[in-house]
């Protein structure tokens, strides 16, 4: 691995860790669906893992050992429901601060 593939791997996984810390401490308080705190992380987490719904897709369309299936299902489904969910993400960012707190656009509220 290169210089800069190393900076960018320990980069992403410094922001997985951060974002996914920062949910568990808004799921251990008990107004955690009121606040505005709670509606930035989950924007932010979709926004940072929304391109992860491609590989899921993927790996989901692949159990079916159609090629068809993992073109239609897994690519090209993959990649529509990837852009919603970091587009969602994006205006829950956008919005945080606008009521109400507890609703993500999407759901499930996380693809994993």
């Amino acid at each position: 691995m290169g210089r800069i593939e190393k900076k960018s791997v320990a980069l992403i996984l410094f922001f997985l860790i951060m974002f996914s810390t920062n949910i568990q401490c808004f799921a251990a308080s008990e107004d955690s669906d009121k606040n505005i705190g709670y509606k930035l992380s989950a924007g932010l987490m979709n926004v940072v893992t929304g391109w992860l719904e491609l590989p899921l897709h993927m790996t989901d369309s692949m159990a079916q050992k159609n090629l068809g299936a993992v073109i239609e299902d897994g690519l090209i489904k993959g990649t529509f429901v990837a852009l919603i969910r970091t587009a969602a993400g994006l205006v829950d960012v956008v919005t945080f601060f606008i009521p109400p707190y507890d609703k993500a656009l999407m759901a499930p509220l996380y693809e994993f």
